[in-house]
């Protein structure tokens, strides 16, 4: 039996035996769903219904046609007719829709609504069957919805708030849910929680209605506050929550904290002197009231961070990450991307470009803020997150500007605790309590412990020492009432009887605070130093050559004398100081060769890490070897780190850097002279030759990839021609195709079709001649695209089928067949575009579009792009401006520029002719800037046909950007898009009458 599974709740889809079918003909399509629906209908209702405003003849032909498309797609008859001209499901199939399942109570099959996205032009009939059924299933999908609320109120909270949060994304307003949920949260007195949702219902239906919830709903918000009041007055009274001496900052804290948990976001500021204490008083109130509703992320700031661009985000996207698994939040892959470029892995995904930052690089730090900033915002919506940022005034300049930005943007769900010293300069942080009103700024300076302070805490905490009025004056002389000394003073007075003064030599304090140590917790204590941030215990073992039983007791013996912290992140442990001074101390000891040994040393191990696919970054590596005088190791991860930053995954379509001017040519030649320098001084040390060339090879390689992608055109030929005269490269088939496709990509960006013809039939016979699918596949794809410049549609087409197959018949369903399968469906698209059949180009680009959303990809903004133009040519022109405005948010958040000119360039149009003329002027200044710096002849010629139109629309609208004569646009568009075979040509002849 053939089974037929149809999913309408969403964007629709339609497996048959198993295997997504795609249509060729929309009006089959909508057949489809129609009956799938409905079950039965006559023919005359269903084609009056689809071809309206044609003769009954000729829509009875129409839809015998569509049946015939619907058959021929399916490949049997999912619709039978009887005698009476009625249409119905073909009873012998096992016909499934999510909509039978929504019927009978199944509310997660609603993943959207109803043909989301869907709609049939000129058919009006059938477009207000949508709308009803689309309302119809909405509201049975509440009601499903609101039962199981019911259901579960006195049960999991969880289930009952993923249920209401479900409801409420479609209907926002229903208080009966909110009600619901507020009674559920006061029996579990989670006062916070309840209150945080009425306060987001009260502002959202004051901001969308201009109305307040009703008096069931506020009521029940009073009276949480009351109880919440009531239940926060009796803790107070618990004195063991607030820190000795530090009661009055500890209430103010736990007052933000309380803020927070209700759903304000709060900024809170605490600095003073090093070893005051401010970490530690943190640690201890927020210990005291985390809870599973919040989620943490901690770093700790080190002086050489400063030097090291977005060292703080290291560490908190790994704790980001696993936040995000715990939860199950959905990233967009687009946006896990566009991190990764700066972050080589996060959530899975590899860097497609360089994540060494370029610091003139507006459009890339642009995304990295964007991209940082949305994931963020879908975290806080699930979840509430503190960020506890630990010797801030350590933080690199782009790390702490990328928190400015957070500050600046996050109002909701989000803690953010900064400990610093005085001399921290605050201005950029306290202006952002101007700026953004929904957060609210607290500040403390802690102080040194007072002479009365230092004596309520020795009777509290030492009742069993004696300290007569003479040794709590020399305490409190030699510690200045600095937490950290005091701490230590009183630990080793507990231990030896003895006040050390350490004011005049701090150095031998620490020397006797590290006496009596045992040889193995000293060099576990020495390799910790070397380590910005913390050692595993896999490396630890490694290093010392023992296994973790052999070298715990070392480690027990460092926490007992509270030396170091002990951590665990995704089931690793972590060992790191309780303080920055121990560290610095304890490094300084060391001497410059026992130091050199130790970072070799470390190198190596994480090298073994690193091949066990642990998350290890190259420029750990590079650090390591750098210190350890290991300059073969370090140059070669150099070169891996740079060529991983340059590694385009599925080279579509180039993505690379962009900048608001032309990137410093000097000092990109400077880093490239470097490392090549490097190679050749190193040449002899290399153990193994064939090795040496290797990483030559891949630096060649990645050297003309990286200034291609950068648009530096000359020099990138220039590399390219290089690389392919080096011997390793030419007997060495992979690199030679990478290789020959830098060619091909420098082609498509200079439009130059001799190069194109040439290097594509190279690439494609050597592909070939080494019997690799996947290559033949990808050169098969880029010579029917050569063909496409060329206008040669018949070979075009010949060489994409051609590509589809091979791609369909190897398909392993991964990310690389996936995306190269969009690819060849939307250089079909262009395919159709360019002869102007418009239909057949809309469905090739969605089916490229769905590829990737099916198989949970990102889709390559150019699509939309393409997508968009496709769809004004068929005069779609809201549909086309949905597709722009899509394809300007995922330009946005990612550094890809091939199509980002055409798509702000359309946008502008479409501002200009709505009225937004200031929204226009943005969008066509950025169509210029990426225009100028993609510096392809096709873009720039697109881009003078739209300012031909926006001059000759809209002359006064847009005075003052536009400053040459229209004629001027005209003829440079001639002479840009000649022989390029673009219908949009044609359009200036409007512009020139």
């Amino acid at each position: 039996m053939n089974h037929v599974e149809l999913n309408v709740l969403q964007m629709p889809k339609l497996y048959v035996n198993n295997e997504l079918l795609v249509f060729p003909y929309m009006k089959s399509e909508a057949l489809l769903y129609y009956l799938a629906v409905e079950k039965t209908s006559t023919r005359e209702k269903i084609a009056s219904m689809l071809w309206e405003d044609v003769p009954t003849d000729k829509s009875l032909k129409n839809l015998r046609h569509a049946l015939y498309i619907l058959r021929k797609t399916i490949g049997f008859d999912v619709i039978l007719s009887d005698k009476r001209s009625k249409l119905t499901l073909n009873p012998e199939i096992d016909f499934r829709c999510d909509t039978t399942l929504l019927e009978q109570g199944d509310s997660t099959v609603y993943q959207g609504s109803f043909l989301e996205n869907f709609s049939v032009k000129k058919s009006y009939a059938y477009e207000e069957w949508l709308e009803q059924k689309r309302e119809s299933f909405r509201r049975l999908h509440l009601t499903n919805l609101f039962y199981q609320m019911n259901q579960s109120k006195d049960g999991d909270i969880s289930e009952l708030e993923e249920l209401y949060h479900r409801y409420h994304a479609i209907d926002p307003f229903d208080e009966r849910t909110a009600i619901l949920l507020l009674q559920a949260f006061q029996r579990l007195s989670l006062y916070h929680k309840g209150i945080k949702i009425y306060e987001k219902l009260y502002h959202d239906m004051g901001d969308a209605l201009g109305i307040v919830p009703g008096q069931d709903l506020t009521s029940l918000y009073r009276t949480l506050r009351k109880e919440w009041a009531e239940k926060s007055a009796v803790e107070d009274t618990n004195t063991s929550l607030f820190i000795h001496g530090r009661r009055n900052e500890s209430k103010i804290i736990d007052s933000c904290y309380q803020k927070f948990l209700s759903g304000h976001s709060q900024l809170l500021l605490l600095s003073g002197e090093i070893g005051v204490g401010k970490t530690y008083l943190l640690q201890s109130v927020l210990n005291a009231y985390r809870t599973e509703d919040a989620a943490f992320l901690h770093t700790v700031c080190f002086p050489n961070d400063k030097n090291t661009p977005f060292s703080l985000w290291n560490s908190l996207l790994f704790q980001l990450e696993n936040i995000i698994e715990k939860h199950s939040i959905a990233v967009p892959v687009n946006l896990a991307k566009t991190v990764a470029q700066f972050f080589p892995v996060f959530l899975g995904h590899l860097s497609e470009t360089d994540p060494s930052p370029d610091m003139e690089n507006r459009f890339r730090i642009r995304a990295l803020q964007n991209g940082l900033l949305r994931i963020i915002r879908l975290v806080t919506q699930k979840v509430q997150v503190a960020f506890f940022l630990d010797n801030f005034h350590y933080a690199d300049m782009y790390s702490s500007q990328l928190f400015q930005v957070l500050l600046n943007e996050l109002s909701h769900n989000c803690l953010f605790l900064f400990t610093f010293t005085d001399t921290f300069d605050l201005t950029a942080l306290l202006t952002l309590s101007q700026i953004n009103p929904g957060l609210s700024v607290t500040r403390i300076k802690l102080l040194p412990f007072t002479r009365e302070e230092i004596k309520r805490i020795l009777n509290e905490n030492y009742k069993d020492i004696a300290f007569d009025p003479f040794d709590l004056d020399e305490i409190c002389q030699i510690t200045g009432g600095n937490g950290f000394f005091l701490q230590e003073v009183l630990e080793t007075y507990k231990a030896t009887g003895k006040i050390t003064a350490i004011s005049q030599n701090t150095a031998a304090y620490f020397s006797e605070r590290f006496s009596g140590l045992s040889t193995g917790a000293r060099s576990i204590l020495d390799i910790i130093s070397l380590i910005p941030d913390s050692a595993t215990l896999e490396l630890l073992e490694t290093m010392i050559g023992k296994q973790a039983v052999d070298i715990l007791d070392n480690i027990e013996e460092l926490k007992i004398r509270s030396l170091i912290l002990e951590s665990t992140e995704t089931n690793t442990i972590r060992y790191s100081f309780r303080h920055g001074r121990l560290q610095e101390f304890i490094a300084s000891q060391l001497s410059p060769t026992k130091q050199s040994v130790y970072h070799n040393s470390i190198g190596h191990a994480l090298e073994r890490e690193l091949i066990l696919n642990r998350q290890i970054h190259y420029n750990q590596l590079i650090l390591h070897f750098t210190l350890g005088h290991n300059p073969v190791k370090a140059v070669e991860y150099k070169v891996r780190l740079f060529e991983e930053a340059s590694i385009n995954m599925f080279e579509l379509y180039p993505s690379f850097i962009a900048s608001t001017k032309q990137l410093d040519a000097a000092s990109v030649t400077t880093f490239f002279i470097q490392i090549e320098s490097e190679l050749r001084e190193l040449k002899n040390l290399f153990l193994d030759q064939s090795e040496y060339e290797e990483l030559s090879a891949r630096f060649a390689i990645a050297k003309a990839r990286y200034q291609i992608l950068s648009c530096h055109y000359p020099e990138g030929l220039e590399s390219i021609k290089k690389s392919l005269a080096l011997p390793f490269i030419q007997t060495h088939a992979p690199f030679l195709l990478k290789s020959l496709r830098q060619m091909v990509y420098y082609s498509i960006q200079q439009y130059n079709t001799t190069l194109m013809k040439e290097y594509s039939a190279l690439g494609l016979t050597l592909a070939k001649s080494e019997d690799d699918w996947l290559e033949i596949a990808l050169f098969l794809r880029l010579q029917g695209l050569y063909f496409l410049m060329v206008q040669n549609y018949e070979a075009c087409r010949e060489n994409l089928l051609q590509s589809l197959a091979i791609i369909e018949q190897h398909n392993t369903k991964n990310g690389t067949c996936i995306i190269n399968l969009a690819a060849v469906y939307n250089y079909l698209g262009e395919m159709h575009r360019k002869q102007r059949q418009f239909d057949e180009a809309v469905t090739a680009y969605e089916t490229a579009i769905s590829l990737c959303e099916e198989n949970h990809l990102a889709v390559n903004a150019t699509f939309l792009t393409n997508l968009g133009c496709a769809l004004l040519g068929s005069s779609h022109t809201p549909a086309a401006v949905s597709a722009f405005q899509k394809a300007a948010k995922l330009y946005e958040d990612s550094t890809t520029q091939m199509g980002r000119s055409i798509t702000f360039g359309h946008l502008a149009i479409h501002f200009f002719c709505i009225g937004q003329s200031e929204k226009g002027i943005v969008s066509l200044k950025q169509a210029m800037e990426a225009a100028e710096h993609l510096s392809s002849p096709l873009e720039k010629g697109l881009l003078r046909r739209t300012q031909a139109e926006i001059l000759y629309r809209y002359r006064n609208a847009s005075a003052g950007i536009l400053t040459e004569p229209l004629n001027f646009y005209i003829e440079d568009c001639k002479r840009l898009l000649q022989d390029k075979g673009t219908y949009e040509l044609d359009d200036l002849k409007e512009f020139e009458g």
